[in-house]
């Protein structure tokens, strides 16, 4: 989650285009679902790594995972059934089909 959550907010300082484009659930530019979301991540890693009880760390992810899960269903009902790849993803690195 750390990795994922600084990926989040450097991808947010980038120059692509796409990060002026309104989500389409949001309705705030994906620049800002970066920093938002990529904010939350890092948070509650933080919170995981220094929070030492069990219970309390699995809320958290259960909580992000959630609401993950949540706006995932949300696409779905709208009809958003892909996002583009203008911003590259992990295919493209592995030099593998999608």
């Amino acid at each position: 989650m750390l990795i994922t959550s600084t990926a989040k907010l450097v991808s947010g300082f980038g120059a692509m285009h796409v990060l002026e484009v309104n989500d389409p659930i949001l309705r705030i530019s994906f620049r800002h679902v970066f920093w938002i979301i990529g904010s939350l991540e890092l948070f509650i890693a933080l919170a995981c790594f220094f929070v030492g009880q069990t219970w309390f760390q699995a809320v958290m992810v259960a909580f992000l995972a959630t609401n993950f899960i949540l706006y995932r269903i949300g696409l779905v009902w709208i009809g958003w059934h892909k996002p583009c790849s203008c911003m590259g993803n992990l295919t493209d690195v592995l030099h593998i089909s999608p």
